[in-house]
């Protein structure tokens, strides 16, 4: 707004009527004049014309979302700490607060105990939310707390279960979607939402009669469009039990992914290189398939020309002679329970 106190004072004074009322400063009608035009102008200052788009899903952000959300219902998915189950030696004897870690990043072991054998299996929970706790097999090797007598400590499987805080564009869909789609408390539209309530799902369909009368089958697919683990499948077959009406046989599984394979052979401009080429489609393929659509009785289509069209869209490609995708020149049609991911990717140049 260029709205100002003296805009508005001058637009005050200029709608007096003319009966001889003064609006110089000093007088009554100019200082009340002067008084409101300042508290006008203190209002406009306040950037009001940001207020209206904090009140609405489609362009409040942060904890304005967060709070159009709530009004719904609709809570933002926290971010979730990773866990891995630690084989650890020392002095049998009983521990507690102890921290490993994997460089630096820290776990903390549950309380346990080490008896005659020497060892013991201990899940040990990242100290720090999200992904990074995800780390590798072989990777938690190191016992932080100084002046135990622990003497090894490795984990044989990757930690697992850690996922991000839900971003505004994901938070912002699930508001809409609890606004626009019709939800009855037990149709499959329901069983889909409050599979995508839970932290680390980020795309569901529910089936129903998937397995006979009074059946239901609950497809998902874990942040990063990935499988996740069985310990997610449980937390939403959980949650689902927790919230469903009764009468319907429940199942939770994820989604069957399909591998997109892509090999092409490309004229490469003045510059570029055939590896650089090959991240960035790989990047470009990458947000593709993160966006793809897992709609209800919908067999969705891999586009063969889309995918030919991110190769053109690389910096450095000036043309693509040749390319197939699973060995094939044509789109791919993925069944209803599938969904894509990056495969193997081949990218060389034309002689």
């Amino acid at each position: 707004m260029s709205e100002t106190a003296k805009s508005i004072l001058k637009r005050m004074k200029n709608s007096l009527p003319d009966n001889g009322a003064s609006a110089i400063e000093g007088t009554f009608t100019g200082n009340n004049l002067l008084a409101v035009s300042n508290e006008l102008g203190r209002i406009y200052s306040q950037d009001i014309d940001t207020l209206l788009p904090r009140g609405f899903a489609q362009t409040a952000t942060g904890d304005d979302l967060d709070k159009v959300g709530q009004d719904d219902g609709v809570f933002r998915k926290e971010a979730t700490y990773a866990e891995a189950i630690v084989t650890i030696s020392g002095t049998p004897g009983r521990y507690s607060g102890i921290l490993v870690g994997a460089d630096n990043i820290r776990f903390l072991l549950d309380d346990f105990v080490i008896g005659t054998s020497g060892t013991a299996d201990v899940r040990a929970v990242c100290q720090i939310p999200g992904t990074g706790g995800n780390v590798s097999a072989g990777t938690i090797k190191e016992i932080k707390t100084q002046g135990t007598t622990l003497d090894t400590v490795i984990n044989n499987q990757a930690a697992h279960g850690g996922y991000e805080r839900e971003s505004d564009k994901e938070y912002r869909e699930r508001i809409l979607d609890k606004k626009q789609k019709i939800v009855t408390g037990s149709n499959r539209e329901s069983y889909r939402q409050w599979a995508l309530s839970v932290s680390g799902v980020s795309k569901a369909k529910a089936i129903d009669v998937f397995n006979g009368p009074g059946t239901v089958g609950v497809y998902i697919i874990a942040n990063n469009n990935v499988v996740g683990d069985t310990e997610l499948l449980e937390k939403v077959f959980e949650y689902i039990e927790s919230v469903r009406t009764v009468g319907a046989n429940v199942s939770v599984m994820y989604a069957e992914p399909l591998q997109i394979n892509v090999t092409a052979t490309v004229v490469l401009g003045e510059g570029a290189g055939i590896a650089n080429v090959k991240n960035d489609f790989i990047n470009l393929l990458s947000d593709y398939i993160n966006d793809f659509p897992f709609i209800y009785k919908r067999k969705a289509i891999f586009s063969f020309m889309k995918t030919a069209d991110l190769l053109l869209q690389v910096d450095g490609v000036a043309d693509v002679t040749d390319i197939v995708i699973n060995d094939l020149d044509s789109s791919i049609t993925l069944e209803e329970t599938q969904f894509p991911v990056v495969g193997e990717v081949t990218i060389q140049e034309a002689e």
